[in-house]
């Protein structure tokens, strides 16, 4: 498959006019301004007058092309229904197949929690609480059928067994990071288990990380669903807790050989804030989606943040040539959640 040729700005200005989304006029009486960003994609933030404007987004791989599609597909067929979750959605403007893109409406004065979380060393009680209702208004809303047959991807834990895909340019620090996993017999075994019991029962976003959630004056919304897909709803909860475990960790000081206690006292973000972060989010979660606070379900989505840390330390040493001590450390705290639930409980909702 031939790649569409990626866009100049000049020429994604010329399409955004052509499309009656932005007019020449603009360019003239407000204040017109473009931010490139080249990451798995080609993103573009246009804002018209400081606040308002488009957001767009450009495949630049053939898999980047298919993720696109099924975030257009995904938005569509939301949206469509007008219930609790339409306010949890942005706002779809155009796509067009032929280029790969995607354009949707600019989030007014938009932060991401994990901003807002780095900047108050804490999540606001609504913000969190808030996060908990979106992600449960998902769940809740059944699968339509004409969806269920495009959301067909593999669970994303198979880091014991990883896909080839993963294997291509894969750093040093990740050759090894992947034989520790496959070298702990019981968290390889916990890996398998969570992929064997994984079940298509709603809607998920797949990758609702801190970064994708936002907030705005006009309240929040989840971004970047390229990821979506049928399946376990503890996903999305367990890389929630995942993305405030980070945080946490990542704010630590690490050296090899630091006694964790010790790092995790001079943590910059202290433990109690993401604590209380994790007890508002998951404590309006559980009522809105109708789950017992203390249940399986609160288990096993601990166990799949144990998985996503994984996935994150991964991310996170996808250009190292070693393992550094903040990635041994979260591969550490991975293999304790998923091994003893019980202790991520302790650990994430002591004050709960």
């Amino acid at each position: 498959m031939n790649l569409p040729a990626l866009l100049a700005e000049p020429e994604l200005i010329q399409l955004l006019i052509g499309k009656g989304l932005i007019s020449r006029k603009d360019f003239v009486s407000k204040d017109v301004r473009l931010s490139l960003a080249e990451r798995r994609n080609r993103n573009v933030k246009i804002t018209i007058g400081g606040s308002s404007g488009l957001f767009t987004k450009q495949a630049k791989s053939n898999i980047a092309v298919a993720t696109i599609f099924r975030e257009s597909t995904v938005l569509d067929l939301l949206s469509s229904t007008q219930d609790d979750l339409s306010h949890y959605l942005p706002r779809k403007l155009a796509y067009d197949a032929k280029l790969g893109l995607l354009i949707s409406a600019l989030i007014p004065n938009g932060r991401s929690l994990h901003d807002i979380l780095m900047q108050q060393r804490t999540l606001p009680h609504g913000h969190a609480q808030a996060a908990g209702r979106a992600l449960a208004c998902l769940h809740n809303r059944a699968v339509p059928g004409n969806l269920a047959n495009i959301l067909q991807s593999d669970p994303p834990i198979q880091w014991n067994r990883p896909h080839y895909s993963v294997l291509r340019n894969i750093s040093p620090a990740n050759v090894r990071l992947l034989l520790a996993v496959q070298n702990d017999a019981e968290l390889s075994e916990g890996l398998d288990d969570l992929q064997s019991n994984w079940s298509r029962t709603s809607v998920i976003h797949g990758d609702a990380k801190l970064d994708n959630i936002v907030i705005s004056p006009d309240g929040l919304a989840l971004v970047d669903w390229e990821l979506s897909t049928t399946g376990e709803p503890g996903w999305d909860v367990g890389t929630v807790f995942a993305g405030l475990l980070f945080s946490w960790i990542a704010s630590m000081p690490m050296a090899q050989g630091t006694n964790h206690d010790l790092m995790a006292r001079e943590a910059s973000l202290p433990l109690s804030g993401i604590q209380n972060a994790a007890a508002q989010f998951w404590g309006t979660y559980a009522s809105a989606a109708g789950v017992d606070s203390k249940s399986e379900f609160l288990h096993n989505a601990i166990r799949f943040c144990g998985a996503r840390l994984v996935q994150t330390a991964y991310e996170y040493m996808q250009y190292s040539s070693r393992l550094t001590a903040n990635a041994i450390y979260l591969l550490q705290v991975a293999a304790n959640l998923i091994k003893s639930p019980d202790r991520g409980v302790g650990l994430l909702l002591a004050h709960s």
